[in-house]
Order: structure tokens, then C-alpha cells, then sequence
């Protein structure tokens, strides 16, 4: 540190600024990595969603006899599905944005809204987050099951919910992060 240079000061250095943002791309690579094997599982889970529903018509048109779990199994891959897909979509900028009103303002005031956006859309994913906490620890302790022929427990097939949605908040945070630092280059990864 130089003579007179406080701590502060130093910090907000460019030079600093640039090894925070080296430092959390690191971070940044391992959520991304992580959020892949979600959308992973998730495009998993569309697959044997077909594979399942294919099997389920031949079985009905050929052998008259289909299999009886078919929809129950169908709408808990649906969940899964969704819920794993959530963190995925908002990592690669592809969630529902309205910007007919933001794309008349400056670059500048575009930015600054942006931020304030990012924070509120991370502070709402994380009160789904508890939500979706509260609810499955309410199935798990009332041991609630399906009313499908199954009759699963229904804290089994909810445990989408509170993973997907807990690394949902992930992303949300690291979005926040990576918009304050500057990091945010919203091109879609599918692409890249």
C-alpha cells in the first residue's frame, strides 16, 4: 500500500477490481457447471418422459394392456423437469423479460434498473425457495402420499422442488454478483 492509500481505497483499485472479478469467475464456473448437470437431469427426464409415453401407446395399441402408472409417473417428471430447468434458464438469460419500457432509456439507466431487477428477482426466488422448503418439510413429516396407484410418498418426488429451487438461488445470487461486478454478458450459452 502506498503513503496515504487506505484500505478502502485500495480496493476499489482497478487492479483489485480485475482480480475479484478473475477470482469469481472461478466461482462462477463451478455454478455453471453444477446448474449444467441440473439441465442435465432435466433433459434426462423429458427423454424418459417420451421413452415413457412411447412404450405406454405401443403397449395399449399392440397388447391392449397399458402400463397403469404412466400419468402418475408423467407428472412428477414434469416437476422435475421444470424445477431443474429453472436455474438453467435463468443462467443462460432465457426467462420471460418485458422490456418495452427499458429499451427507451439511456445505457446508463438501463444498467441501473437492471441491477434493481436482479436483486428483486433474487429476493422472490428465494422467499419460492422457503415456500417450497416449508412445504416439503410439511409432506415429509405428514408422510402424505399420492393418490395415484403408486401411492408414493410424496416427500420423495417433492425433493425437486427444494433442490431445484435452492440452486435456482444460487443462480439468482451469482446473477446478482456477476451484475455488480460487471460480469454479465447475457449471450446465450446454448449458443456459445
Amino acid at each position: 500500500m502506498e503513503k496515504g492509500d487506505t484500505p478502502m481505497a485500495n480496493l476499489s483499485s482497478p487492479n483489485r477490481f480485475g482480480t475479484v472479478k478473475i477470482s469469481y469467475s472461478k466461482i462462477d464456473a463451478f455454478i455453471r457447471r453444477i446448474t449444467r448437470v441440473f439441465s442435465s437431469v432435466a433433459g434426462g427426464a423429458v427423454l424418459s418422459l417420451f421413452l415413457l409415453v412411447l412404450v405406454n401407446v405401443f403397449l395399449r395399441a399392440i397388447f391392449n394392456s397399458p402400463f397403469k402408472h404412466t400419468d402418475e409417473i408423467v407428472r412428477f417428471n414434469m416437476a422435475w423437469i421444470v424445477y431443474f430447468g429453472f436455474a438453467y434458464t435463468l443462467r443462460i438469460g432465457r426467462h420471460i423479460a418485458i422490456d418495452a419500457l427499458t429499451s427507451h432509456f439511456s445505457e446508463e439507466l438501463r444498467k441501473k434498473v437492471n441491477k434493481v431487477s436482479v436483486i428483486l428477482v433474487s429476493v422472490w426466488i428465494m422467499m419460492i425457495s422457503y415456500g417450497g422448503w416449508k412445504l416439503w418439510l410439511d409432506l415429509f413429516r405428514k408422510g402424505q402420499r399420492s393418490f395415484g396407484l403408486l401411492e408414493v410418498e410424496l416427500w420423495i418426488p417433492g425433493l425437486c422442488i427444494i433442490l431445484g429451487l435452492s440452486w435456482f438461488s444460487a443462480e439468482g445470487l451469482n446473477e446478482v454478483v456477476k451484475t455488480f461486478l460487471g460480469m454479465t454478458d447475457k449471450k446465450p450459452e446454448a449458443e456459445t
